[in-house]
Parts: C-alpha cells; structure tokens; sequence
C-alpha cells in the first residue's frame, strides 16, 4: 500500500466526513439565525438596517372658526354687547358648518343660511335676547338680512340671513347701515308688521 494511500485512509478513520444536514433542518437553523439578525438590526451581509417606521395617518383638523385679528380688534366687533359677541361665532361658522365652505373663501359670503331661536337656545342665547343679538350683527354689518322669518300665511318661515363685511367700514361715513327691524317691514320684500316669532 501506497504511504499517501495510507494517510488518507488515517485520516478518514480520525475524522470521518459529517453526514450532510437534512433539508428540514438547514431551513430551520436559517429561520434561527434571520430571526437572530432581525433581532439585532442587521441584514444578512451583517450591515445594520433603518429601523422602519409606521407611517402615521394624519388627523383632519377639526372644523374651525378662524377670527382675524382684524375683526376682533375692529371697532364694530369691540361695540357688540356681549350676547352678540358671543353668538357671532355660530353665525360666522354657519356656511362651513352646513357647506363645509370656509370664511376665507368669497363664496361663503353668498351663502344663505338661518339660525332659529331653538337653535340659538341649544347654543346658550336666551329666546329673549336672540331678537337683540340679529340686531346687533346686523347693525354692526357682520350680518345682512335676506328674509325676515314668522308666520305667514298660517305657515312659519325662518329668517335667512347672509354673513356680511360692512363692519369693516363701521364707525366712518363709508358704513351702510341696515336697521333689522325695518328692514323686516320694508326692505326684504315681506310687508308684514312686526313679528314675535322668526323660525
């Protein structure tokens, strides 16, 4: 026998060759070890991965009123009595509310809408003072009146009204000044006499 022939026959007796890994086991010791590499933020080259980040949905902002600095530092909005201060907020919030058109577009200034005493009841206006605050928004031009409301014909109206901004020019001789109550007689096409209810 040939001296190399009997090293190698040696050697297979020292170390015989490992019986290969069946196919169930390879793949489970490369799920152990893909589970170790995630666990410890590498890839398989050994290179650290980006952590990898949820995408968060956006919230929509909830509808809003937006008053300028201007309007509240107006003098039309610092002359309002506290009721119709208070309650301008739910008109100026009315086009956007029922249309969704905000107070910065033009449109929502051609938009008419009503505001009934249960209404303005549930809001916090006493049925008593509501008359006074229309007046007050209308007097002071954030409102025009487009149709005075009560009972006609046997048959309840609503007023509709139309947000306004004639107070920008209140307190100087370029103001317009509506006067509701006439108005109601005289300028929106209803000839009735005055009216205890307008919803």
């Amino acid at each position: 026998m040939a001296e190399t022939d009997r090293i190698i026959r040696t050697s297979d007796q020292i170390a015989p060759a490992r019986p290969s890994l069946s196919l169930e086991r390879r793949l489970a010791k490369a799920l152990k070890g893909s589970e170790a590499r995630k666990r410890r933020g590498e890839t398989k080259t050994g290179k650290a991965t980006r952590p990898v980040r949820k995408k968060r949905r956006r919230k929509r902002s909830e509808p809003f009123v937006r008053l300028t600095l201007e309007l509240i530092k107006s003098k039309a909005y610092r002359d309002l009595p506290p009721s119709a201060a208070k309650m301008l907020v739910h008109f100026l919030s009315r086009p956007g509310e029922a249309f969704g058109i905000p107070l910065s577009d033009r449109q929502a200034y051609e938009t008419t809408f009503s505001l009934t005493y249960s209404e303005a009841s549930k809001l916090g206006c006493a049925r008593a003072t509501f008359l006074a605050v229309v007046e007050a928004l209308v007097g002071h031009g954030f409102l025009d009146p487009v149709r005075r409301g009560g009972v006609y014909n046997g048959r309840k109206v609503s007023s509709v009204y139309r947000l306004s901004q004639r107070w920008m020019a209140f307190g100087t001789s370029g103001f317009r000044p509506v006067n509701y109550r006439r108005w109601a007689v005289t300028g929106g096409g209803e000839t009735s006499p005055a009216v205890r209810e307008h919803e």
